[in-house]
C-alpha cells in the first residue's frame, strides 16, 4: 500500500504520515520545501517506515503536472494548504479572525492554493497513478471559532 499526503512535512500531515507508515503503508511526503521535506523523511525512516520526499508547491500549478509520473498508488491525502489569515496584524497565521475580515486578495491567494492547486493534484493524478480502489482524503480548517 502506498500514500501520498500533501503538507506530511510537519502537523497534521506529519503525523498521519507516521501513524500510516507504522500500518505499512509506504509514504510518499509531498512538501513544497525540499529541505523540510526530506527531513520528514529521515525521521520517518528513523522509525523504520519506507518514505521518499515528492516536490508539491500548491502555488505552482505547473511543478504539479511532475505528479503524473507516480504509479500505484492507494491513499491520496489531500493536506497541504494555507489557513487563508495572510494579512493579519497577529501574523501569517492568525485562526482568530472572523471570516468576514478577510480581504478579496487573502480570499483569492487561498482559493488558488487550497482549492486550485488540490484540484491539479487530484487531475494529475486520477488518469493513471491512482490505484483502482483507491481512496482520496481532503482536509481542511475551520475559518473560524465557531465552526
Amino acid at each position: 500500500m502506498k500514500t501520498l499526503i500533501t503538507g506530511a512535512n510537519k502537523g497534521i500531515g506529519f503525523a498521519l504520515a507516521q501513524n500510516l507508515g507504522h500500518r505499512g503503508y509506504e509514504v510518499l511526503v509531498g512538501a513544497r520545501n525540499e529541505t523540510r521535506g526530506q527531513e520528514a523523511v529521515e525521521k520517518l525512516k528513523a522509525e523504520g517506515i519506507t518514505a521518499k520526499f515528492v516536490k508539491v508547491d500548491l502555488d505552482d500549478l505547473n511543478q504539479l503536472t511532475s505528479l503524473s509520473a507516480l504509479t500505484d498508488i492507494d491513499l491520496l491525502i489531500n493536506n497541504a494548504g494555507i489557513s487563508g489569515n495572510i494579512h493579519s496584524d497577529k501574523g501569517h497565521l492568525d485562526m482568530e479572525k472572523s471570516a468576514f475580515d478577510y480581504s478579496t486578495t487573502d480570499l483569492e491567494e487561498t482559493i488558488k492554493t487550497n482549492f486550485l492547486g488540490t484540484h491539479a493534484v487530484i487531475k494529475e493524478l486520477l488518469p493513471h497513478s491512482l490505484t483502482e480502489n483507491a481512496k482520496i482524503i481532503n482536509i481542511t480548517v475551520p475559518v473560524s471559532q465557531e465552526y
